[in-house]
């Protein structure tokens, strides 16, 4: 069954691509239609039924053939880029997200393009409430409103504390959890721009969270 799953999955695939290639011929033959790439790819991301594979070709083919040819043409810039977007936040590569949205010139900041993408809002959420930041919806209305979402490595920073979370009850008995999470605790640190008093120490999943909120309140705890 499982095969029979990813034969059919790659069917679609192949079948997919080859309807794109044809878009981007009727594109470069008359650019009328900047965003053919959004429509053509939404059903896609709606369903989920992009694979690796497709991403790669796609992405190799707009970059390389397409965009390069209208440098100049940011509807057709802004529409790859925020489907792009799109597609890393389905499958949860939130840094390739970040990116993408980086790349978009709508006149938006990076904060208000990352906080209308639910799933961004829902990460971000998930990280404050892991790390003890908020209590409830009023500390994180509060929270989104004194954050610096203008500086990517502090959202870089929430990401990787997200990420660290599967780490947290390996921390005594693997040194590879362990470096995860301090990796990302001196990731953290650095983005707040706070230079710590002492080493970093913690040994457990415990006192990892309080280093953690040593460094939040050293920026957020007093305002």
């Amino acid at each position: 069954m499982a095969n029979n799953a990813l034969t059919n999955l790659n069917n679609a695939n192949i079948i997919a691509y080859m309807q794109f290639e044809n878009l981007v011929d009727i594109f470069i033959k008359e650019p009328s239609n900047p965003r053919f790439f959004g429509n053509w790819i939404y059903p896609l991301i709606i369903t989920g039924n992009i694979s690796m594979e497709l991403l790669r070709k796609i992405q190799d083919l707009m970059e390389n053939q397409v965009l390069l040819k209208y440098p100049t043409n940011q509807e057709l810039w802004n529409d790859y880029h925020s489907h792009m977007a799109y597609v890393y936040l389905l499958k949860e590569d939130y840094v390739q997200a970040i990116n993408e949205l980086e790349l978009v010139q709508d006149g938006n900041t990076l904060q208000n393009k990352i906080l209308s993408k639910r799933s961004f809002k829902s990460l971000i959420r998930t990280t404050c409430e892991n790390y003890g930041f908020i209590a409830n919806d009023a500390e994180f209305d509060l929270f989104l409103q004194r954050a610096p979402f203008g500086n990517v490595d502090f959202v870089y920073a929430l990401v990787r504390l997200k990420d660290v979370v599967r780490y947290w009850n390996s921390i005594r008995s693997s040194r590879i959890a362990y470096n995860e999470c301090l990796n990302a605790l001196m990731f953290f640190q650095y983005a707040m721009n706070v230079c710590p008093q002492q080493p970093f120490v913690f040994e457990d999943k415990e006192s990892f969270k309080q280093q953690i909120s040593v460094i939040f309140n050293h920026n957020f705890g007093n305002e």
